[in-house]
């Protein structure tokens, strides 16, 4: 059973469901049906909202984002983000609200893996691979697939998370 996270003003939500593995899948559920977005989806909307309002200011919300997120969701983080994103290109507010939801809800989720050793972090090395280093959001995305969960810790260390 789908659990609500967050509903907008148009009608849409994003909630938490079964997802292959787990109860903790994020699904965004519009006009056009019940999708998980992937983590390429909301890497590329940071990467140009960071051309738009600063690389430096999506890393530190994302930051912001990542500090709030455990293995419990909060729906206070909501006021978060809409205070993040009140300050966002006003056509870009909406969207940012979305993805922002998405993304903390999708460190909820890494936090509530079954078994995790990396939870949260594996979200917060692709966003520093993207926007600090230069790296694609695609190739951010897929930087970790098939690598051992020790060696993609050493990767965070080295970047001191």
């Amino acid at each position: 059973m789908d659990r609500v996270f967050r509903t907008f003003p148009d009608g849409s939500t994003i909630v938490f469901g079964r997802g292959r593995i787990d109860d903790w899948c994020v699904y965004i559920i519009d006009s056009s049906g019940r999708n998980a977005p992937s983590d390429i989806q909301y890497f590329d909307y940071l990467n140009n909202l960071a051309q738009a309002h600063g690389t430096n200011s999506v890393y530190n919300d994302f930051v912001q984002l990542w500090d709030a997120a455990t293995s419990t969701p909060d729906p206070s983080v909501n006021n978060l983000i809409d205070s993040l994103v009140s300050v966002h290109p006003v056509s870009m507010v909406d969207d940012s609200r979305m993805w922002y939801t998405v993304l903390y809800m999708a460190m909820v989720s890494e936090e509530n893996y079954p078994n995790t050793k990396l939870g949260k972090r594996l979200k917060r090395l692709g966003v520093h691979q993207f926007l600090l280093e230069g790296m694609s959001p695609k190739d951010a995305a897929n930087f970790s697939r098939k690598m051992k969960w020790g060696d993609i810790a050493a990767e965070c260390q080295s970047r001191g998370f």
